[in-house]
């Protein structure tokens, strides 16, 4: 058994980080193992700012919008113009690549249109202490959750009808190191952030 779970005889390693394995005989006895993989490059992350997507540094992107290449999105930064399904692409300078993350941009019309409607998150990538910057031209509940890879929450809060500039810190220097999903909920509209605790 595979510290991802998997029960395989091997698994791929999607992630930089600690896998270990026990592996059991017919007879009964175990033995266990663990290693350090560290991919490169590092799986990027995407941040969002508005309509904006950014990519953590590399040395070449390649962006895609439900599965498919976009053409000339080849830069760090890239500007939505519809809903959908991003991620990015990354290149090292020997061209090796890694996939980031897909992220769901579920959107209403009127952020489209930059009504002015914003989250960001600062500092990311960070050691544990962040600020969630959000403002909202019209009065909204703001409702707002983080959880790891699998899904687990690790902090919520939520708060009554909201307009103009709210910052909310996040305190998440207890957990682990590694990648969590910050969703903001306000009105009909759903932004989703990738937060990185180093």
């Amino acid at each position: 058994v595979w510290s991802t779970g998997d029960t395989t005889r091997k698994i791929i390693a999607r992630d930089t980080g600690l896998y270990s394995v026990t592996a059991t005989t017919t007879g009964g006895c175990t033995a266990f193992t663990e290693f350090y993989v560290e991919l490169t490059p590092a799986k990027p992350v995407i941040s969002r700012y508005r309509n904006t997507l950014t990519s953590t540094e590399a040395a070449a992107y390649q962006w895609y919008f439900n599965s498919t290449p976009i053409d000339t999105a080849t830069k760090q930064s890239f500007e939505i113009t519809q809903a959908g399904n991003y991620k990015v692409v990354v290149f090292d300078k020997d061209s090796c690549s890694n996939f980031s993350d897909s992220i769901d941009a579920i959107v209403g019309v009127d952020e489209l249109n930059y009504t002015g409607n914003s989250v960001s998150v600062i500092p990311n990538p960070g050691t544990g202490l962040y600020n969630v910057k959000i403002y909202l031209k019209q009065p909204h509940p703001v409702e707002m959750n983080l959880t790891n890879l699998i899904g687990v929450e690790v902090w919520s809060m939520s708060t009554e009808y909201q307009s103009g500039e709210l910052t909310k810190e996040i305190n998440i220097q207890n957990m682990p190191d590694g990648v969590y999903n910050l969703t903001v909920k306000f009105g009909s509209q759903r932004i989703i952030l990738k937060i990185v605790k180093e």
